[in-house]
């Protein structure tokens, strides 16, 4: 082979080696991207800022300067509470990505977008090609008697072909246990891995491995005996590419398990040996474990739990129970819950959004209820009436599609029902019935939703409307406007019509509430006549002309309508012609039974009615007072025998019950005055049926 082609084959590998480190980021580095904000730094580790990488599989890592809360995309990232930050992404598609890492502590956040690229793998099949062609040197070197130098170049050129297929270099961070010391007999061993990998402890394969989260359980531990794992994780793409860490612990000599509650042994240390909630109740017979306190919450303020109504959760609980979870006084969770089997409220976990958020979510998780169903409530933050539900024990919205069209997702558009769940909507919120795990997410509006609405928005503040008319609510309890828009559109038009409640009055022109006629009688005032009455006054037995004469000058009789009605009445009393006995009984005519009841289509008494029944009862009235009856009994008498009650009433506001005993007196007054003597009047006032004790109480008075 030539020198010159030497160097070309030289060349050629060295720029495919250069392109290779560029892309699986091996060599200098650019520094991380940082943002202060209020004294809290954010810095972005791996990978790098608007960097361009060739693997599906990457670990966010990001460090803070003081411990916080960080977050991806909403959601807690894996390893978080202090200064470092890890959140294992795997199966990433070709493209750009975009997260954003929120990090708080209790005084004060800071934010940062981190963007990245997959790129296809072209260097790979480029990498195969030179390999190719070093196979081709190697024949040739088989076949053509070369010298030393060459064949340690070829070597040479093998080694680095290899060092260019070589994947990225495999990371294990150790998530549990965060403690040296635990107080229990058994542990979890759990580590991550920035790429899909298998990993063993002491050479024994975890139970749980294969992608970038490992775990294994590890039982019957001895107390006071220090424990050290050797685990090693092995690249699933190439087993060559591995790391090992050291996972070490001690069992404390009190252990959970000793059934002894030792000082040591806290809530969270400890719950087969002591009463971890302080409810009363070991926990080893408690059906309900933890507080309210317990559950993992966020953006939930002034979380609430109510079983059966109470917030009493330090009691022993049975059977079928109520349950419900409140977030400032509202609703956010309800379902119904046997205990005979317990209910660890450590184990749950709740989730919405957070104020910055452009829709509204709830994700529950770890909250299994046997065969009941849960009603969920989600805030109407996107005004969209589209929910995305995926009823499944997930811990993650990013499990959701983008669209709501994956497995087991099911779009709602309330109200409706779909694959048992129903949506509803009242005001601002959303109501989910029927769902067994939670998560569901409102549906941002699409812009040719969002132009609809702007478009109405825009129209609605043109409207212009007149008052509702009638002012006051109408006997057919409806109100109705007119309204026009200024600009000629007519979107988001507000209601023409709306209900009312009527309330009756005195002055409506209408026959209600139990007035005799129209706006008078009842609860309003009396009703107005044409004619007066007045009391007749009771007389002796005289001759009918002097009689007459006494009960004219005694008397003031109008010349109007119903003053020869009066009159003629008098005299009938004078001649000893009228009702007689204690009771009074007129019983109503045929022709005036239509005084008895009033018509049921609201029908009112005319003056006529009014009159016709004055005519019937003057008499038998009068003829009951003089016997000492009381405005009460007469009410009651007439009643009894068919009288309407409302036309008795009217009738009885005529009689002035007071007056009539003071005619009584005066007339006493005036025959003892003409020396008549006392026994014969007596004996004439009760012989036209006035009642012996109130003459005789009137003679006492008059004398």
């Amino acid at each position: 082979m030539s020198e010159a082609k030497q160097f070309a084959i030289a060349g050629s590998i060295a720029i495919a080696v250069f392109l290779v480190m560029g892309l699986l980021g091996v060599g200098p580095q650019l520094t991380g991207y940082s943002v202060l904000d209020e004294n809290l730094t954010i810095t972005i580790n791996n990978p790098e800022q608007g960097s361009s990488i060739n693997y599906t599989d990457v670990t966010v890592s990001v460090t803070t300067n003081k411990e916080a809360d960080c977050e991806l995309n909403s959601e807690l990232m894996f390893t978080t509470g202090s200064t470092l930050h890890l959140e294992p992404l795997s199966d990433l598609s070709v493209g750009e990505h975009q997260y954003s890492v929120d990090c708080m502590t209790n005084e004060t956040s800071a934010q940062v977008n981190l963007v990245f690229t997959i790129e296809e793998n072209e260097v790979v099949n480029e990498t195969v090609e030179i390999n190719e062609t070093v196979n081709e040197t190697v024949d040739i070197n088989e076949t053509v008697d070369v010298n030393e130098t060459i064949n340690e170049t070829v070597n040479e050129t093998v080694d680095e072909t290899e060092n260019i297929v070589q994947q990225i270099p495999i990371t294990v961070t150790k998530t549990s246990p965060t403690q040296s010391t635990l107080r229990e007999k058994s542990a979890w061993i759990n580590v991550t891995t920035n790429i899909n990998a298998t990993c063993k402890y002491d050479g024994v394969q975890f139970a749980n491995t294969g992608s970038v989260k490992h775990s294994q359980k590890l039982s019957s531990l001895v107390e006071d005996v220090t424990y050290s794992y050797d685990v090693e994780c092995l690249d699933n793409g190439n087993s060559s590419n591995k790391k090992r860490v050291t996972v070490g612990f001690k069992i404390d000599t009190e252990y959970c398990g000793d059934n002894v509650c030792q000082s040591s042994e806290t809530a969270n240390g400890c719950r087969t040996d002591c009463d971890s909630d302080e409810d009363g109740i070991k926990d080893t017979e408690d059906k309900l474990i933890g507080s309210v306190d317990d559950v993992d919450v966020s953006y939930i303020d002034d979380f609430v739990i109510k079983i059966d109504g109470s917030t009493n959760l330090k009691k022993s609980f049975s059977g079928d129970r109520e349950i419900k979870f409140y977030s400032d006084d509202e609703l956010i969770v309800e379902f119904d819950y046997d205990f005979d089997e317990a209910l660890d409220l450590n184990s749950i976990t709740i989730k919405k959004q957070s104020t910055s958020k452009d829709y509204g979510y709830i994700l529950i998780n770890g909250l299994d209820i046997g065969n009941e169903e849960k009603t969920v409530y989600v805030d109407s933050v996107a005004d969209s009436d589209k929910l995305c539900v995926l009823d499944e024990n997930v811990t993650s919205l990013s499990d959701l599609t983008d669209e709501c069209d994956g497995e087991d997702e099911v779009l709602l558009k309330c109200p409706e029902t779909r694959s048992g769940i129903t949506c509803a909507k009242d005001g601002d919120r959303y109501e989910i019935v029927g769902l067994d795990h939670s998560l569901v997410k409102e549906m941002e509006k699409n812009e040719s939703e969002k132009a609809e609405d702007e478009i109405e928005e825009n129209c609605a503040k043109y409207w212009v409307c007149t008052a509702w008319n009638p002012s006051n609510c109408p006997p057919e309890g409806r109100q109705t406007r007119s309204c026009t828009n200024t600009k000629g559109c007519g979107d988001g038009k507000p209601t023409l019509m709306q209900t009312c409640t009527y309330q009756p009055s005195c002055e409506d022109g209408i026959r209600n509430q139990g007035e005799i006629q129209t706006d008078c009688g009842g609860p309003c005032k009396a009703c107005s006549t044409t004619f007066q009455r007045r009391q007749p006054i009771p007389v002796a037995t005289t001759a009918t002309g002097q009689a007459a004469a006494e009960t004219q000058s005694a008397k003031n009789i109008d010349d109007e309508e119903g003053g020869s009605i009066f009159l003629w009445l008098i005299i009938l009393v004078i001649l000893g012609i009228g009702g007689a006995g204690t009771y009074i009984y007129v019983k109503p005519q045929l022709k005036n039974l239509h005084l008895m009841k009033k018509e049921e289509t609201g029908g009112e008494y005319s003056l006529e009615d009014v009159k016709e029944a004055l005519l019937l009862l003057e008499e038998p009235i009068h003829t009951a007072l003089i016997q000492g009856n009381s405005e009460q009994d007469i009410k009651n008498s007439l009643v009894e025998q068919g009288w309407d009650l409302d036309l008795v009433e009217e009738i009885l506001k005529v009689y002035q019950f007071e007056e009539h005993h003071k005619q009584l007196y005066e007339y006493m007054k005036k025959q003892i005055a003409k020396g008549k003597d006392i026994a014969e009047v007596r004996r004439n006032l009760i012989e036209k049926k006035w009642d012996k004790k109130l003459v005789d109480e009137m003679i006492k008075v008059a004398k």
